[in-house]
């Protein structure tokens, strides 16, 4: 995915801390004046929703707990909600966002506004991960934490329905979920696949109970915690790895499939998959990213 140069980045600039994490909404249209809406959690406690084309801040997410680092932030139920990952629990957000005034610079004076439905405490000190379904309307959240614990919320009730206590050998560094409008494998709504440093990745099948159904342990992931994406057709799982390779796994025999070229330069911490053509990005701390094509 080639980015140019002809069309300089823009800056986003309201956060007192470093960012953590970023997520897209739904969709072609977040709002009828806005294409698309971009959410950013820091460490400075907030998370903050944008107007991408706009490049202003139209709401911010505080947290009720001065010093709790915002863990991550995410749009739920076909960006209804705002999911926020603070402290020991995850907090869900209603929101209302008017359309700017012409020439308004500031988003308060149009009137925006958030409330919070609920919070889910996990029991643990930190929630380290959480993903949830947005491209279809899901209620289920899946979190872990700092107890190796992992727990699946219904938003509906607000109430756990799922847990695997131990669930991983240490902290539950990274979850991921099949999320693509237009459905993926059989199954995929009742699954999804974490990881830790040290413990390579686990497939999880809410219908089968506490014992995951897949291991994947091909690639390398001694200190860091690499990213883990799942493919729109539900079959495959890509990862990151230390040894500056792009994993794929086939789930169906839960093998290495392949075992992309060495292109980067230092660990490929991040993976994610096209959710329409069939293509495979990467991004590592040599600071680039690159994309990977399947023959036609």
């Amino acid at each position: 995915m080639p980015l140019s140069a002809k069309h300089p980045p823009k800056d986003y600039v309201s956060h007192n801390g470093m960012v953590n994490s970023v997520s897209w909404s739904w969709g072609e249209k977040f709002l009828p004046w806005c294409d698309v809406s971009l959410l950013t959690g820091s460490t400075d406690g907030s998370a903050k929703m944008w107007d991408v084309g706009r490049g202003e801040c139209l709401v911010s997410f505080e947290g009720s707990v001065k010093g709790e680092e915002c863990r991550g932030a995410q749009f739920g139920w076909r960006n209804k909600v705002v999911m926020v990952g603070r402290g020991g629990g995850v907090e869900v957000f209603g929101y209302e966002v008017e359309k700017p005034d012409k020439g308004s610079v500031k988003p308060g004076v149009n009137r925006n506004r958030k409330w919070e439905v609920g919070r889910w405490d996990l029991g643990c000190k930190t929630v380290t991960s959480f993903v949830a379904v947005n491209s279809y309307r899901s209620s289920l959240v899946v979190a872990g934490g700092s107890d190796r614990t992992v727990r699946v919320l219904d938003l509906g009730s607000m109430k756990e329905v799922w847990k695997v206590e131990e669930a991983m050998g240490r902290s539950v560094g990274s979850l991921t979920i099949a999320d693509y409008e237009w459905g993926s494998g059989v199954g995929w709504g009742s699954l999804f696949v974490s990881g830790c440093v040290g413990g390579g990745a686990r497939v999880w099948d809410l219908r089968v109970g506490s014992r995951s159904v897949v291991s994947l342990n091909g690639h390398v992931d001694r200190s860091v915690g690499v990213g883990i994406a799942v493919s729109p057709c539900g079959r495959f799982v890509g990862t990151g790895s230390e040894d500056n390779h792009v994993y794929l796994y086939d789930i169906r025999k839960t093998l290495v499939i392949e075992r992309i070229p060495e292109n980067h330069k230092d660990v490929v911490s991040t993976v994610d998959f096209n959710p329409v053509y069939p293509e495979l990005a990467s991004g590592s701390y040599d600071g680039n990213g690159r994309l990977f094509r399947a023959p036609m």
